[in-house]
């Protein structure tokens, strides 16, 4: 029989966005109990991370958010119309990428430039993400970030200039050559359900410590008061409280215990 499932979920604002007045420009998306689909349960753990930009134009945390949220009510509307698990993340691309021009379109009055101007400043966001069933998990990303699976951890690093999703949406005569270079949907991998003991997914703050003499250890995700629910968000307030992190940090777990 297998053993108690628990996820836990934690963000904290880094230490150079909190010296300069910014907001924590991350979000997450990690639901209190499973995506239940005909009997099925689903679980889902999803970070974003919204570009720095201007610190007098980005708002970025509005767009991480509002795509986090938009994820999280479309991820089971595409489960009950029995996409394969392994497919969801194809699906839910597309379509977060045709809300960003919706939003866009309903907010803005202008010409290409303005539009661009709106999303560069509200939509610019990095996506790491899980989905799991009883028989499978698949990750997805777009852009920086980092996964740890079982004990590996994937550092995911695009020089600090990711390919966000939202430039689709941008006119094509803006972005220019870059525009050839943007990626038709997430970058997938797929597991057996029965390979995974545990599984988190990261913003890229986990990378970047302020302390030549600390590094980041991914199994303090898993040990940190263990089995508690709000440890993860422990363990990363106390990463703040000691400026630990000079960004953004965010990050959701899930683990099966031993039966």
């Amino acid at each position: 029989m297998a053993g108690k499932i628990l996820t836990r979920k934690g963000t904290v604002i880094g230490y150079e966005h909190r010296n300069k007045g910014k907001n924590n420009q991350d979000s997450l998306v990690c639901p209190d109990k499973p995506i239940v689909i005909e009997g099925k349960e689903h679980f889902l753990g999803i970070v974003l991370d919204g570009c720095s930009g201007d610190i007098k134009k980005s708002q970025t945390e509005v767009g991480s958010r509002l795509l986090g949220t938009f994820a999280a009510s479309e991820i089971p509307l595409i489960l009950h119309s029995h996409v394969p698990i392994d497919q969801v993340p194809d699906v839910l691309y597309q379509r977060m990428v045709g809300y960003v021009g919706q939003v866009a379109k309903s907010t803005v009055v202008g010409d290409p430039q303005v539009v661009c101007d709106f999303i560069l400043n509200t939509f610019l966001c990095t996506v790491v993400g899980f989905l799991m069933d009883g028989d499978r998990v698949v990750t997805f990303t777009a852009g920086d970030g980092a996964l740890i699976v079982n004990d590996q951890t994937i550092a995911i690093e695009e020089d600090n200039t990711p390919r966000y999703l939202a430039y689709h949406q941008v006119d094509r005569r803006i972005l220019g050559k870059a525009a050839t270079l943007l990626p038709k949907t997430f970058a997938t991998q797929v597991y057996s359900r029965s390979e995974i003991q545990r599984i988190a997914v990261c913003t890229d703050g986990v990378l970047k410590s302020r302390s030549s003499e600390w590094r980041f250890d991914p199994n303090e995700l898993f040990n940190y008061e263990r089995g508690v629910k709000g440890g993860v968000q422990w363990l990363l307030n106390g990463y703040g409280e000691t400026s630990l992190v000079s960004d953004d940090t965010t990050v959701v777990t899930w683990e099966q215990f031993p039966s």
